[in-house]
C-alpha cells in the first residue's frame, strides 16, 4: 500500500507533530510512505525517518493551475491520500474536482482544537466531508460527532499518542517551577495563568511557544509579571520538562492536547482544565490532575496538593500512558481505516 501523507507546512504544531509521528510509525512497520508538503517541509521535518521520500510542492498559491496540476500526477500514484488540516483538505478537494478518482483515496485527518468553541461548518467545507472524502479521522470524540451531523459517511476515533523518547542526559539538579506548552494565542487562556503566576509570586513560571497570534503574544508579554518567562523556537519540548516541578494547562478547547501526552511519557505531573480527548481518557484513573473551573483559589490549591503528591501521582501516570498511549494498537488503527478505504 503505497501512502502520501499531505500537509502545507511542517512547523511547530501539534498537528504537525502527530503527522511526523504518524508517518515514522507507519514507515517502521514496513509501509511504503512519502510526505509531501505543500509549500515546504518546515522545521519538524528533520524529524522524519531517512527513508521517508519527501516531496515539497513549493506551492505560491492556492489557486495556481499550475501546482495543481503537480499535485494530481504525484497523488495519482499512491492508493492512500492522508491528509492533516481543514485548509489542506480544501484544497485536495480542489483538485479531486479535475481528477474524480482521486476521491476514494482520500482520508482526512481533522486536528481543529477550537472545537469546543466554534463548531461551525461552511456550505462548501460540509459538501467537501460529504462528497470528497471517504474517510474522516477525528482526534476526539466531539470532532466525529461534528463530522456525522456535516455529512461525512465514514468516521473513525483515533486518538493523538507521541512517541516517549528516551532522555538519556537528564540534568542532576533538582527540578523547579511550572512549565506550560502550547502556541501562544487565545484559546490557549494564557491571560489565566499570568492571574495564577500574580498569586505566586515565589513560582517561575515557563511558557514554550510560537507567538503565532502577535497581538496576544505582546499583550501576554506586556502584562506577565518578572516571574514568568516566554520561550518560542523550540521544536522538541521533551528533553526540557525534567526541569520543572510540574505543568499547567488552562486552554479553553482542545482536541488532545498532545502536551499532555508528553507529560505522561516524561513523568512530569499537571494540572489541565477539563477539554480535549486526553481527558477523556485519562480522568477515572487521574482525576486529580482534572479541574472543572476556572476559579484562581481552586486551581493553587489543587497546584499544593499535586507537588505534596508528587512520587504517587507520577507512579498512576505511567500506568495510564502504558495503558492507552501504545503506538502498536495507534498502528493497527490506522490501517484498519486504510484497509476500508483501499
Amino acid at each position: 500500500m503505497r501512502i502520501l501523507q499531505v500537509i502545507d507546512l511542517l512547523a511547530v504544531g501539534g498537528a504537525e507533530r502527530v503527522a511526523v509521528d504518524l508517518s515514522n510509525i507507519l514507515y517502521e512497520n514496513g509501509e511504503d510512505i512519502t510526505f509531501l508538503s505543500l509549500k515546504h517541509n518546515g522545521i519538524l521535518s528533520k524529524d522524519l525517518n531517512l527513508g521517508i521520500r519527501k516531496i515539497e510542492l513549493f506551492r505560491t498559491s492556492p489557486y495556481s493551475l499550475r501546482f495543481l496540476i503537480r499535485f494530481i500526477k504525484i497523488a495519482k500514484s499512491y492508493d492512500i491520500i492522508h491528509i492533516h488540516m481543514r485548509q489542506n483538505l480544501k484544497y485536495v478537494a480542489l483538485a479531486s474536482m479535475f481528477a474524480p478518482s482521486l476521491k476514494r483515496k482520500i482520508v482526512f485527518h481533522d486536528h481543529y482544537g477550537s472545537i469546543n468553541t466554534d463548531k461551525s461548518c461552511s456550505i462548501s467545507l460540509r459538501y467537501i466531508l460529504s462528497h470528497c472524502v471517504n474517510a474522516y479521522i477525528g482526534v476526539s470524540m466531539q470532532l466525529c460527532d461534528w463530522a456525522k451531523k456535516n455529512g461525512a459517511r465514514k468516521r473513525y476515533l483515533l486518538p493523538n499518542i507521541i512517541r516517549k523518547q528516551s532522555i538519556l542526559d537528564i540534568m542532576n539538579s533538582i527540578p523547579t517551577g511550572i512549565v506550560s506548552v502550547g502556541n501562544i494565542r487565545k484559546d490557549k487562556n494564557y491571560e489565566f495563568l499570568l492571574k495564577i503566576s500574580q498569586k505566586l509570586p515565589q513560582t517561575s513560571f515557563t511558557i514554550y511557544g510560537q507567538k503565532n497570534i502577535p497581538e496576544y503574544a505582546e499583550f501576554i508579554t506586556i502584562h506577565k509579571g518578572d516571574n514568568v518567562k516566554i520561550i518560542d523556537n523550540v521544536s522538541n519540548v521533551q528533553p526540557l520538562l525534567h526541569s520543572y516541578e510540574m505543568a499547567i494547562h488552562c486552554a479553553t478547547s482542545e482536541t488532545g492536547p498532545l502536551v499532555l501526552i508528553e507529560y505522561l511519557a516524561q513523568g512530569i505531573p499537571f494540572i489541565t482544565y477539563r477539554t480535549g480527548e486526553v481527558v477523556s481518557q485519562i480522568e477515572n484513573e487521574l482525576p486529580e490532575l482534572v479541574i472543572d473551573t476556572f476559579d484562581v483559589n481552586e486551581w493553587i490549591e489543587r497546584i499544593a496538593y499535586i507537588l505534596s503528591n508528587t512520587v504517587e501521582i507520577k507512579r498512576k501516570m505511567k500506568v495510564v500512558f502504558d495503558k492507552y498511549y501504545s503506538e502498536t494498537a495507534y498502528y493497527n488503527c490506522c490501517m484498519a481505516v486504510y484497509n476500508e478505504v483501499k
